[in-house]
């Protein structure tokens, strides 16, 4: 493949990549790949799904793009899942995906866990569990579940990271 050709598929790789750090060695990455008869397509395609997965909305949790190519994540890698909908979900005691959850922050507890460590400084958010005895703060999804509980507030992930403020 052509170098000019390359850098013009680099383009496109870098146009539908969310997370936009390191350029220039994600390029080298890149110019050093050899791809095989459609496996430009294969990538693209792969993060257009990846894309619309929960965990590709937070930057973090995305890898940096030097990190994608050279580990040729689109190759032993499936893409995040999406988010499941009331529509792909099937729920009933008969069914062997009895155990999946309508909502994967909370696993329909309508309740999220705040986990701090004893500086105040975030650690975890984990979905709420009867009888759990560390957790600091409990939030509230904004699944439909979470409506049972009205006076606790709603999980902001952005508010949640922040460390606590010592009270005095």
């Amino acid at each position: 493949m052509a170098d000019a050709l390359k850098e013009k598929l680099f383009e496109t790789f870098w146009k539908e990549y969310p997370r936009k750090e390191a350029p220039t060695p994600a390029k080298k990455s890149w110019m050093r790949l050899k791809f095989k008869p459609g496996e430009v397509e294969q990538i693209i395609a792969w993060i257009k799904e990846a894309r619309l997965s929960k965990q590709w909305q937070d930057k973090n949790f995305i890898p940096l793009p030097t990190t994608f190519l050279n580990q040729r994540r689109w190759q032993g890698d499936t893409p995040p899942k999406k988010a499941a909908t009331i529509d792909q979900v099937v729920r009933s005691e008969d069914s062997p995906c009895a155990d999946t959850y309508l909502c994967e922050d909370c696993r329909d507890t309508g309740r999220i866990m705040v986990i701090r460590d004893k500086s105040g400084s975030f650690h975890a958010a984990i979905a709420w569990r009867d009888g759990q005895t560390f957790c600091n703060e409990i939030y509230r999804c904004e699944c439909d579940k979470s409506k049972e509980f009205p006076n606790i507030p709603i999980f902001i992930f952005e508010e949640a990271r922040r460390p606590l403020v010592p009270q005095k």
